[in-house]
């Protein structure tokens, strides 16, 4: 089955998992409905007992967990259509404007550290780390000759040089053993992949990296919507990367970093 076909399939069956989730969600606001209709008639001042307390509880972690998966579901359905859409402009153009495919696998795979390419520190970086990084951290990494980043995850501490040796998120295809790269960076040329939600987002119009969906490589893009205006998709950027037709890409604000300079 070719791959067009393949991602159709997909998103139907996401499709009915989405409407399937969707009537468990009118299921559970009848229940809402009902029992704040309840606690209404009988005033203000009636206080809860535990059993309902802890069926209330139970009603909004459903909810909860309902509206996550439903988010998910969407979000894997939005990335899909984004395929379809650059398949059917590469083959109505005859120009291919899907990405190098490369496996989000964050399992680091240990090999030996001979013949590791040294990066040549060629620039500085503002989004300099503050603290040091751990083993197992994910970066963004420019190796040389490469005009992107790409993903990657630190293997080790060297303290000798204060360096950081890291490995490429994705196997080498060109190695017959299918054994990942790894190279030597200086900690002003690695910029961290952030753990946790920032205080700020990217303005509109901002120029970052970001990481292409279904793939482990970060390309230039525009900043069309903030997560905290995205209708769509809640808590993504909107985002329209450089020579992909103009699409929008929901992505999420962890894969989006500051452009680093040239």
């Amino acid at each position: 089955m070719d791959e067009e076909c393949e991602t159709w399939r997909a998103v139907g069956v996401e499709l009915t998992a989405l409407e399937r989730l969707q009537r468990e969600n009118e299921e559970i606001s009848k229940k809402f409905e009902r029992i704040h209709s309840k606690l209404a008639k009988q005033g203000e001042e009636r206080t809860f007992n535990l059993k309902e307390a802890n069926r209330l509880l139970e009603i909004y972690n459903e909810a909860y967990l309902k509206t996550a998966e439903e988010q998910s579901v969407i979000s894997k359905a939005i990335e899909r259509l984004d395929i379809l859409a650059a398949l059917k402009v590469a083959t109505e153009t005859g120009v291919d404007v899907k990405r190098k495919k490369r496996k989000l696998d964050e399992k680091p795979k240990v090999r030996s550290s001979s013949s590791i390419p040294l990066a040549k520190r060629t620039r500085t970086m503002e989004d300099v780390p503050k603290t040091r990084l751990q083993v197992g951290d994910k970066v963004a990494i420019r190796p040389q000759k490469n005009n992107f980043h790409i993903l990657a995850i630190i293997i080790k501490y060297l303290a000798e040089t204060n360096k950081y040796e890291v490995e490429d998120a994705e196997d080498d295809e060109n190695d017959p053993q299918g054994e990942r790269k790894r190279y030597i960076f200086p900690p002003k040329a690695i910029i961290p992949i952030p753990k946790e939600a920032r205080d700020t987002e990217f303005p509109e119009g901002r120029t970052v990296i970001a990481l292409f969906p279904q793939t482990s490589c970060f390309y230039k893009a525009v900043v069309k919507c903030s997560p905290s205006k995205n209708k769509v998709m809640p808590g993504h950027y909107i985002l329209h990367f450089e020579d992909d037709g103009g699409f929008d890409r929901h992505i999420q604000p962890e894969w989006v970093l500051e452009m680093p300079p040239n």
